[in-house]
């Protein structure tokens, strides 16, 4: 969100500069809206790299409750076994390797869903800002601010509420100038061209 809150505050500053150039008889500033969350939402491409990531984190987390399982495994046997003896002690040491395994294979896992979530992020971003950018000039928009939905009664948290409030960056706009539809759809026909020219290109 840091980004885009970058982001909007250059547009800004755009729109203040190319402002006075407009009046003093320079070409016409036309802004237009889109909906950044949404297109993260509702695009294809994002929906499948999300369940993508979704896959790997069910994957990881099957994984560690299988350690889990072996730990609970241990603690059962435990008792049935004479406390001090050899192979106690062997149980006890067999529960805290499984232990330390899973701990360590729960940091691993985070970590790399994190990284690979970061680096979705950073991809979507370029991938939506080339189809809001494409956009905007076949229809001669020379900015685009960042928009959200108004839809406030699903947010139950003050904080999140406030956030919302005073961080929104468009408080009124004509639907004529959300051109939101219309980088779905780009966005959408690429994503599609591109996984059949990938297709294509597999071995047969």
């Amino acid at each position: 969100m840091n980004r885009l809150a970058f982001v909007f505050s250059i547009a800004g500053l755009v729109v203040a500069c190319l402002l006075p150039r407009a009046a003093a008889g320079a070409p016409e500033v036309r802004i237009a809206i889109c909906n950044l969350s949404k297109l993260y939402s509702d695009c294809h491409r994002s929906k499948d790299k999300r369940a993508e990531l979704e896959a790997l984190r069910a994957e990881a987390e099957g994984q560690l409750k299988e350690y889990q399982q072996k730990i609970e495994e241990c603690e059962k046997n435990l008792p049935l076994l004479e406390k001090g003896s050899q192979p106690y002690n062997e149980k006890v040491a067999e529960r805290e390797k499984l232990r330390n395994e899973g701990e360590a294979k729960k940091r691993v896992e985070r970590d790399h869903l994190e990284r690979k979530f970061a680096d979705f992020l950073k991809e979507f971003y370029d991938y939506a800002a080339a189809g809001i950018r494409e956009v905007a000039r076949q229809q001669g928009y020379t900015v685009v601010l960042q928009t959200s939905d108004d839809d406030l009664a699903k947010l139950r948290r003050p904080e999140l509420l406030l956030n919302r409030v005073f961080t929104q960056g468009v408080l009124y706009a004509d639907e004529a100038i959300d051109i939101t539809d219309e980088v779905m759809k780009k966005l959408d026909a690429d994503y599609v061209n591109a996984k059949h020219k990938g297709e294509a290109a597999q071995p047969q």
